[in-house]
């Protein structure tokens, strides 16, 4: 599909050229050009991957945000936690229920292995959901939290981006919020979020902390890069125009969140200190995703 687009804009840039008037030539060639361009994006089928434990009560949310803008949306859960301590029996049932709605086209279980470490058991559940991407016919994939959340027309403009500029692995900043999702925090966080990555046959997942040029980004989200051909050369870009927002302590039962986190700081949290200083340095704006305060 890329090799017929890049010749298709080469076709329309070599006729342009038998047009003598400028702007005659510019126009017609502009045109078209935004003709399979917009072709070529519905060519192509995105696809996202939940990882899912605890925080269901935000997933609606976070996927109407992005659900017209996607083909494919996978769930991958796990009844117990990290570190086997904890049991959300109740998550199938309200999965299912979103997938009678249309939100998921796909749950899959995931059964976590307590010899190995919580991040080397998130990347093989993350790379879980990969696969059935692959299996759906995806050309791009992102893997997301049920506390991660997209503006859609940002979210629609950044695909447009990828696809018609073959960028192969992006990434975006974070912004976070308090316990509410009217707390805003000022300053951006200092990490990044991978954002949609072009898959092949051989894409995977593999845990390793990785710098995307600007600031590091999740260690359990890090693809291997497919080899580099001689028709078609990997790009990465950082996005400035969109953010994910993240709802970091935004939960019903934020103290499950903190023991049930894969982040060892996260679990080593003061529930005390924490609600003391985490509304800090926060600002009150727009409830924008129409999510539910259950502070």
């Amino acid at each position: 599909m890329l090799f017929k687009y890049e010749v298709q804009k080469n076709i329309i840039k070599f006729l342009a050229l038998f047009i003598f008037k400028k702007t005659v030539r510019q126009e017609w060639r502009n045109k078209n050009l935004k003709k399979i361009a917009e072709n070529h994006l519905k060519s192509l089928k995105w696809g996202i991957s939940y990882s899912v434990f605890d925080g269901e009560e935000l997933l609606e949310s976070s996927i109407k945000a992005i659900r017209n803008a996607v083909d494919y949306i996978n769930v991958v859960y796990q009844i117990k936690s990290w570190d086997g301590t904890y049991e959300n029996m109740n998550l199938y049932n309200q999965l299912h229920e979103l997938k009678s709605k249309g939100f998921i086209d796909e749950i899959i279980y995931f059964e976590p292995n307590y010899k190995i470490k919580p991040g080397k058991n998130e990347v093989k559940k993350r790379n879980l959901g990969l696969k059935y991407a692959k299996k759906a016919g995806c050309n791009y994939f992102m893997c997301m939290d049920t506390d991660e959340f997209y503006i859609k027309e940002q979210f629609i403009k950044a695909k447009e981006y990828i696809a018609t500029n073959n960028i192969a692995y992006s990434f975006c900043p974070i912004v976070c919020y308090g316990t509410s999702p009217k707390l805003r925090r000022i300053n951006l966080s200092d990490y990044a979020v991978p954002f949609f990555a072009k898959i092949g046959l051989f894409t995977r997942l593999k845990l390793q902390k990785l710098s995307c040029g600007i600031c590091f980004s999740d260690p359990t989200r890090t693809f291997v890069p497919p080899p580099p051909t001689c028709l078609q050369k990997y790009k990465v870009h950082f996005f400035c125009s969109i953010q994910m927002h993240h709802m970091t302590y935004v939960r019903r039962d934020l103290k499950r969140k903190l023991k049930c986190s894969s982040n060892k700081n996260v679990k080593e949290m003061n529930m005390d200190n924490l609600l003391k200083c985490v509304n800090n340095g926060c600002v009150e704006v727009d409830n924008i995703f129409n999510i539910k305060n259950f502070n």
